[in-house]
C-alpha cells in the first residue's frame, strides 16, 4: 500500500476516535441524588434542572422526588442550576415549613450555585430551607401575579411566591395559579411581611406588606401590568414596571446614563409623580392615586430617546 494512503488512514482514525470520545463524554449516565427536609428525606417534590442560554433560563429536564430520591437516566455534562420545589402542604399546623430551594441552600436564583455535572459527579445531596417557628393568626395575604408584555417565565416551571418575615427569612410559599396567577397565604398574625415572586432569570423584588390589627382580614398584593390598549408612544422593552399595594417598582433592563428622570403621567397629560433616580431599580409611592392607567416615562439628561410604557395602578 502507498505510504501516503497509510498515513491518511492513520490520521483519519485518530480524528474519528477523538470526535467519538467527545460526544460520548458529553452524554453521561444516570444522575441521581437525595433531598433532605431536616434530618428526614423529603416525601414528595420535584427537581428542575435549569440551563442558562442567550435568551434566559430554560428547563433541560425535570423529575419527581419520592421518599427523598430522584433519578434522571441520562444528562449531558455541563453547568446547571438545580431547583427543588417540595410538594405543597397547606396545613398551617404543620411545622417546620419547607421552602423551594436551589442548590447552594438559597431561595433566590441569583444566589444559587452552578452545579458542574460530569462523569465524576453524578450524585448530589440537597438540604431544603425551612422555617421552624410556628405562626398562628386570622389574617391573609392574597394577590395575582402576571407578567408585563414581553416578559416570560420559564415554560413549564411553576412560579413560587415566597413569604418572608420582617427580617427577610422565608416562612412559607405558594405556587401561583397557572392561569390566573392567584396566590393566598392564610392564618397570619399581625406584622410586617415581604412577598417575593421567584422567577429564575428575571428581576424580582420583595414587596413589603404590613398587616395591622385595625385593618380587614385580607391584605392584597398584586404584581401585574394591565394590557388594555391605549394610544401612547411606542412602548419600550427596557422598562419593567411591577405594581404592589401603594408602590410601583421600576426595573431598567438596559444601561442608562444616570441620573434619569422617572415620571408618571395620567391620561390627561398631567404629571402626577416625578423623581430623579440613580440606579436601575426605582421605587415610587402611588399612595393616593386613583385606580387608572398611567404612562410611565424614563428620560435622561443627555437627551437620549425617551423610554415609555403603560401601567395600571390600583391601590387597596
Amino acid at each position: 500500500m502507498d505510504l501516503k494512503k497509510i498515513i491518511f488512514i492513520i490520521i483519519g482514525f485518530f480524528l474519528f476516535a477523538d470526535v467519538a470520545y467527545t460526544q460520548s463524554d458529553k452524554a453521561l449516565g444516570s444522575f441521581s441524588g437525595t433531598v433532605y427536609a431536616g434530618i428526614n428525606k423529603l416525601p414528595k417534590g420535584n427537581l428542575y434542572i435549569l440551563e442558562n442560554n442567550k435568551t434566559g433560563y430554560s428547563i433541560t429536564q425535570s423529575t419527581e422526588i419520592l421518599n427523598g430520591k430522584f433519578q434522571i437516566k441520562t444528562i449531558n455534562s455541563g453547568n446547571y442550576i438545580l431547583y427543588v420545589i417540595p410538594e405543597l402542604n397547606y396545613d398551617f399546623l404543620f411545622f417546620p415549613k419547607y421552602i423551594p430551594t436551589y442548590f447552594g441552600e438559597t431561595y433566590y436564583w441569583k444566589n444559587a450555585l452552578n452545579k458542574a455535572v460530569n462523569k465524576n459527579n453524578l450524585n448530589i445531596q440537597f438540604n431544603l430551607l425551612s422555617f421552624r417557628n410556628p405562626f398562628y393568626g386570622t389574617k391573609n395575604i392574597s394577590g395575582n401575579l402576571k407578567f408585563s408584555k414581553g416578559t416570560n417565565a420559564i415554560e413549564n416551571l411553576p412560579v413560587s411566591v415566597i413569604l418572608l418575615n420582617d427580617i427577610g427569612e422565608p416562612m412559607d410559599f405558594r405556587i401561583a395559579d397557572e392561569k390566573t396567577g392567584k396566590y393566598v397565604f392564610e392564618n397570619l398574625p399581625d406584622g410586617v411581611y415581604y412577598v417575593h415572586p421567584e422567577i429564575p432569570g428575571l428581576k424580582t423584588s420583595d414587596f413589603k406588606i404590613e398587616i395591622k390589627r385595625e385593618k380587614s382580614s385580607y391584605e392584597h398584593a398584586d404584581f401585574f401590568v394591565n394590557n388594555k390598549e391605549i394610544k401612547v408612544e411606542k412602548q419600550t422593552q427596557d422598562i419593567v414596571p411591577v405594581i404592589s399595594n401603594n408602590f410601583l417598582k421600576v426595573f431598567l433592563k438596559k444601561d442608562f446614563n444616570y441620573p434619569v428622570i422617572c415620571e408618571l403621567i395620567d391620561l390627561s397629560g398631567r404629571s402626577v409623580i416625578k423623581k430623579i433616580c440613580y440606579s436601575d431599580e426605582i421605587s415610587l409611592s402611588t399612595s393616593g392615586l386613583a385606580a387608572n392607567i398611567y404612562i410611565l416615562k424614563i428620560k435622561t439628561y443627555d437627551n437620549s430617546p425617551v423610554k415609555t410604557t403603560k401601567v395600571f395602578i390600583r391601590n387597596y
